[in-house]
């Protein structure tokens, strides 16, 4: 629920779907505002959990609408669960979702839930947005290519942006948004397949394309062609350490492999670069080191050129998690 799911629920909510189920571990913050069309100062200062404040804006305006509230960080522990799939229905609900809307600040989430969109065949509405630009296309399994087929692995930590570093335009959330909910919309009222491209747009410097991905299916897909759901079985989950006499939490990923087999590793220079826009930076060989500060305090965060992440200030894992999809990605 953040910017992205904010605006695409809305939509969907005004739209009159069924049943609307939000998903986030976050709570509101100021600094959320200016791009998280749900919340208000009241929610901020009150310090709402976002799925919750969102939920109740969302009943107000149609009340006719299931809307339910998980504050939970989704994960493969839970994602079936939460995403309601093979659940018993139960009044203003059907058996499985219609769509997944993808509205994520981490890789780790959205490879997850394209292996739940295959492996269960959900078409997943994905979308993405950062700085001025943005992208969206929209995956139903079976047919066509599922998100692997056209980005088969995440990028190294550090290497993407993120609406900390770079900051977000609030207006390209609005585009992104309205073609995600324009698909689901599509695939409830009409029951057809929605044909699969790629939408990518900087309204900032009026650039534009869409490209067909209908015939981008990739026969070596680890995912929808080899039926390999490593991001569902939590193969590749970020494991969290609280280190002993310290306040902090170090974060690694289990297998820091690319599908082709080799190995990730972080651009600390890139992540050094955007960092120093908004906080106090240390870069050697061997790791990057911010200070930033967050409502609760300063906190310090390290990324080492093995791949670990290192937070400051916090032993809370969940907490940690948060804030490495922060200011990482």
């Amino acid at each position: 629920m953040g910017a992205l799911g904010c605006a695409s629920a809305d939509l969907l909510c005004r739209a009159g779907v069924r049943t609307i189920t939000l998903i986030d571990r976050d709570v509101v913050e100021v600094s959320n505002l200016h791009r998280q069309t749900l919340f208000t100062q009241a929610d901020a200062e009150a310090v709402v959990p976002k799925a919750v404040a969102a939920a109740a804006r969302l009943r107000a305006i149609n009340p006719a609408v299931v809307v339910h509230a998980r504050v939970e960080d989704l994960s493969p522990r839970n994602a079936i669960k939460l995403l309601n799939i093979n659940a018993p229905s139960s009044p203003g609900d059907t058996d499985d979702p219609s769509a997944i809307v993808d509205g994520t600040d981490n890789f780790e989430t959205r490879y997850l839930l394209n292996d739940v969109s295959v492996k269960h065949g959900v078409p997943l509405a994905y979308a993405g947005v950062v700085g001025t630009g943005g992208m969206q296309a929209t995956f139903t399994p079976p047919d066509g290519p599922c998100l692997r087929c056209i980005f088969p692995d995440p990028p190294p930590p550090g290497s993407a942006p993120t609406c900390d570093t770079a900051g977000v335009l609030n207006a390209v959330v609005s585009i992104a948004a309205a073609h995600q909910a324009t698909d689901v919309i599509r695939l409830i009222a009409s029951g057809e397949r929605v044909p699969t491209s790629l939408f990518a747009f900087d309204p900032w410097n009026q650039l534009q394309r869409r490209t067909d991905l209908s015939g981008s299916r990739n026969a070596e897909c680890a995912c929808c062609a080899h039926r390999r759901f490593e991001w569902l079985e939590g193969t590749h989950a970020l494991r969290t350490t609280v280190l002993c006499g310290q306040d902090s939490v170090q974060i690694a990923p289990s297998a820091a492999m690319r599908s082709d087999g080799s190995v990730v590793r972080p651009h600390l220079e890139a992540l050094a670069a955007r960092w120093r826009t908004i906080g106090n930076v240390h870069l050697t060989p061997h790791l990057v080191r911010g200070e930033f500060s967050e409502r609760d305090g300063p906190i310090t965060v390290t990324v080492f050129a093995d791949g670990r992440t290192v937070i400051g200030n916090t032993r809370e894992p969940e907490e940690a998690r948060v804030l490495m999809a922060r200011y990482v990605g």
